[in-house]
């Protein structure tokens, strides 16, 4: 800026940003899509900011004769940049006393025209003399502009993008070689309690030595009862039995001979929080543990699968479980497990089974082979109650008994089809949620009230919960 005189000169101005407007593009004869300028308006009026040069804002129409400012979408592009927009520049014209080397020429002006027999092109007009024009861009030096002034050359920008300067590293080990460290020292911590599982054709699956001569995996990845077979970190094969799965929480245990390889280190799963980096171990065969880095993407409370079991915590990582990862850990980068990793239970984000589910799972496997649940013996479905019913009972649904199988406890206990499921042990129950959670604990043999609606009337029954029946595999 000129102080003396107030206005703009051409060596003032680093940049001219053209403002297409959509509405009047049309008039402007180009191939180039008005979407495409606009972004290139954009980044224009960025580079501006980035290296704080002051930029002349135009809006364009040359068959309709507009010059108006810039459009306000642009500006917003612009905040803390110095703006003079062409309206304003074009205000001034010939002044005697704006000189700079040479004879008087007006302030350049802006302008966009099509090129010759129909070819799209853009182009700088001066208004004022052109002869003059013509000549001053034949005679300009190699450090100037078609108007003489002089041009930013690549040095210049150079100097701009590296005059803030990286803080040098001082330490030899850098904070990520460090961290790559210690997430190898915990892949080999935790590898060493890995074993590879031999129960299906070709390729094995991964198991944890979750306690001496225990070994724990996913149920699914148990294609075999018999001929089963682990390989240790040492290379030794050694024969394995199944000792108990659960297709419910997709965990099988087996038993291994004691003494034949460490115990894992468990962890707390309720430490882990979205964010932490974990790991996602295997071990295939005799050639070492395998590994899938990832972080802790969601965390949460029990849940119930699509299987039908019921999970203590919900834990999910951003991890691939790999082809033979199934039944692995999800390891910190401490080395300890926090759990077991099933691809079965979800199919977009590894699932970690935690450590109190494998827990309370493998002692009844060990103690029975299977997970026992409660069974009534009816098949049901959620409905609501009519409105005269929810005002007397403060309730608002139930469970509808649809069908009421033979010598099961519900028909024992008198149940009828039609009746309507309000309550279990004191407990309200208007959906199978709430039935699963109660019959999923330790209820099998015990007595429960069942509070029922029946043709519209409270009533108290009470049922002998058997043991679900197991289908054969």
């Amino acid at each position: 800026m000129n102080r003396d005189l107030g206005v703009w000169t051409d060596q003032d101005c680093a940049l001219v940003l053209i403002d297409y407007q959509k509405e009047i593009f049309a008039t402007i004869r180009s191939e180039t899509s008005a979407d495409l300028v606009e972004l290139n308006v954009r980044l224009l009026a960025r580079t501006a900011k980035a290296f704080n040069m002051p930029i002349v804002l135009s809006s364009v129409g040359v068959t309709a004769g507009f010059n108006g400012p810039t459009r306000p979408a642009i500006l917003a592009e612009l905040p803390g940049v110095q703006v003079l927009d062409r309206t304003t520049m074009n205000a001034f014209r010939r002044r005697p006393e704006y000189r700079a080397r040479g004879p008087v020429r007006a302030v350049p002006r802006l302008d966009v025209t099509a090129g010759r027999q129909g070819a799209p092109g853009h182009r700088l007009v001066f208004r004022g003399n052109p002869e003059a024009d013509r000549r001053r861009r034949c005679m300009r030096g190699p450090g100037q502009t078609a108007d003489g002034a002089p041009s930013r050359t690549l040095a210049w920008f150079e100097r701009q993008l590296n005059s803030r300067k990286a803080e040098p590293v001082t330490d030899d080990r850098t904070t990520l070689a460090m961290l790559s460290e210690q997430l190898a020292d915990a892949v080999a911590t935790a590898g060493a309690a890995l074993v590879a599982v031999h129960a299906r054709p070709r390729l094995p699956s991964t198991g944890v030595h979750w306690k001496d001569g225990v070994v724990v995996t996913t149920e699914g990845t148990i294609r075999r009862e018999d001929d089963i077979a682990v390989t240790l970190p040492d290379g030794r094969r050694i024969p394995a039995t199944l000792a108990g799965r659960d297709r419910g929480t997709d965990l099988a245990v087996l038993r291994i001979a004691s003494g034949s390889l460490p115990v894992a280190t468990l962890g707390d799963p309720a430490t882990l929080r979205p964010g932490h980096l974990v790991l996602a171990l295997a071990r295939l065969d005799a050639g070492g543990p395998r590994a899938a880095f990832g972080a802790v993407s969601a965390t949460g409370g029990k849940w119930r699968c699509w299987k039908g079991g019921e999970i203590d915590s919900w834990l999910q990582s951003d991890l691939d479980i790999y082809p033979g990862f199934g039944g692995g850990p999800l390891v910190d980068a401490t080395g300890r497990i926090h759990g077991v990793n099933s691809g079965g239970l979800s199919r977009t984000l590894a699932t970690t089974i935690p450590v109190a589910t494998v827990n309370r799972v493998m002692t009844q496997l060990l103690e029975r082979g299977y997970v026992a649940r409660g069974w009534i013996g009816a098949a049901m479905q959620p409905v609501r109650l009519d409105p005269a019913t929810q005002q007397r009972l403060k309730r608002e649904g139930g469970l509808l008994l649809l069908s009421v199988e033979p010598d099961a406890p519900a028909s024992r206990a008198g149940l009828l089809v039609g009746d309507i499921v309000v309550a279990i042990d004191r407990k309200d129950v208007d959906g199978f949620d709430q039935l699963l959670d109660v019959l999923g604990g330790d209820v099998v043999g015990k007595k429960l009230r069942l509070e029922v609606v029946r043709a519209g009337q409270p009533v108290s029954v009470d049922v002998v919960i058997d043991e679900r029946p197991r289908r054969a595999r």
